[in-house]
């Protein structure tokens, strides 16, 4: 599963685990109220987002169009950087990748 797909889900489970009408039944000014319909309203917001616009998977990288127009050393060393990035929920599986990442930022610096 995705790291997209896994942000999605938790914001659609988060969503139908609150309980927003008993959290509401428990405040007792007028004003709290208010801020708790503001909290909810932005949460649901937040979570229509997240299901909608950022459930999609992210377009591949045309590499060869930013070739034509940056060069394409440039780009081959942006390339291998992405293709070297981990990007995980668990440190442990990213820690072999690193060298690889580091020793690309120690060649953009030295340009």
């Amino acid at each position: 599963m995705s790291g997209v797909k896994k942000v999605t889900d938790v914001a659609a489970k988060a969503g139908k685990a609150i309980d927003w009408d008993g959290l509401a039944k428990m405040l007792v000014s007028d004003e709290a109220r208010k801020e708790f319909a503001n909290l909810r309203r932005t949460f649901e917001d937040v979570n229509h987002q997240l299901q909608t616009k950022f459930s999609q998977e992210p377009k591949p990288i045309d590499w060869e169009y930013y070739k034509k127009g940056i060069g394409s050393k440039v780009v081959d060393m942006y390339k291998e950087a992405y293709d070297s990035m981990c990007i995980s929920y668990s440190p442990s599986t990213c820690i072999s990748r690193k060298p690889v990442c580091y020793k690309f930022v120690n060649k953009m610096v030295l340009i």
